[in-house]
């Protein structure tokens, strides 16, 4: 039987604000960088971790570009294409919008990367893949012995 961790990220609600490439020094300082968005599945996470973030109008994600004519990219350099951009969004309003900030229900809009707002921050979730040779006088492929097998190595994981 094996067990394995998804190959997500874990967020991070960092709620003191900050202009971007503030937030984006404080992740790399305490996590690994400015939230990196590769999936739904991290979407999800993500969505999650914002609800710390109640009262916040906007808050930092690591999508930026370095002006107008340049690609957006993640600030940990991730070949994620994945953008919930909200509609109409980018807009580049006012000529100067080169930072992605996340309203709380997880939709993209650019902004001008100066203005203050808290951020998310990430790192990599583990990957662990564990193999255990199990002897009981149960059928292990059972699906309730299966879960308590699994709640068993959970409770007892380093």
């Amino acid at each position: 039987m094996h067990a394995t961790l998804s190959q997500t990220h874990v967020f991070y609600f960092v709620p003191e604000n900050m202009s971007w490439s503030e937030a984006q020094t404080h992740c790399r300082q305490h996590y690994t960088d400015l939230a990196t968005i590769d999936d739904l599945t991290d979407h999800q996470e993500f969505l999650h971790t914002l609800r710390a973030g109640l009262g916040a109008e906007w808050i930092w994600t690591g999508l930026y570009r370095t002006d107008a004519a340049a690609p957006w990219i993640w600030s940990d350099q991730s070949k994620s294409s994945f953008r919930p951009w909200a509609i109409g969004q980018p807009n580049n309003n006012g000529g100067s919008q080169f930072c992605a900030r996340t309203s709380l229900i997880g939709m993209f809009n650019d902004g001008e990367c100066n203005l203050k707002y808290p951020a998310v921050c990430y790192n990599k979730r583990r990957t662990q893949t564990v193999r255990l040779m199990v002897k009981a006088s149960q059928n292990v492929n059972d699906s309730e012995v299966k879960k308590h097998i699994l709640s068993m190595v959970s409770r007892n994981a380093v």
